[in-house]
């Protein structure tokens, strides 16, 4: 059995979240931002202050009312913009749920999703920079979580960073030989 995330982890996973759907909030609507954010403030106040999270029929509900939102502004939730939208308002409302250790795995693996979809839209240099930046701090996360020596430093990224620096020369290889249709080489 593992052990609960402990509250660096919680802070870590709350920072990752906000990290991920930033590059999307641009893009949704309005409403949809504003709920995400507010999920993850509310998650801060339940980290920093104490404050309870939601019942969970009021998580149920807002999750329900979330896609039903989604379907609402697109008429469906299959395709890259609903789905999107969609990921991105649950990932938000998981945080209000992260205190067991699943739960922190399904958030760390809901952010690759977010950082994948926001590739799928943006595919510069800037948003490859910053899929670096972001794999790199996912996957410390990810290490993080499955160390029994949890405490936080730029010590504990190091394997994360080890095992990423051996991928760099494919990512480079493979920035340089696929097309990006979308936009120019720079």
């Amino acid at each position: 059995m593992q052990r609960q995330p402990d509250k660096s982890i919680q802070i870590f996973l709350l920072l990752m979240v906000g990290f991920n759907i930033l590059p999307h909030s641009l893009s949704q609507p309005a409403w949809l931002t504003a709920t995400a954010w507010s999920c993850l403030i509310w998650n801060g106040l339940h980290i920093f202050k104490g404050v309870a999270y939601p019942p969970r029929w009021l998580r149920h509900t807002l999750a329900l009312a979330g896609a039903a939102g989604v379907f609402t502004e697109w008429g469906t939730v299959v395709g890259q913009e609903p789905a999107t939208a969609l990921l991105v308002f649950l990932a938000a409302l998981k945080t209000l749920e992260s205190g067991r250790y699943r739960d922190a795995m399904l958030i760390i693996f809901t952010s690759y999703f977010l950082l994948m979809a926001y590739l799928l839209v943006n595919q510069d240099l800037h948003a490859t920079l910053y899929m670096a930046v972001d794999v790199i701090l996912i996957t410390s996360l990810l290490f993080q979580l499955h160390k029994s020596d949890r405490r936080s430093s730029f010590r504990s990224m190091r394997p994360a960073m080890r095992l990423l620096g051996a991928a760099l020369p494919v990512w480079i290889f493979l920035f340089v030989l696929f097309p990006r249709f979308s936009t120019g080489f720079w």
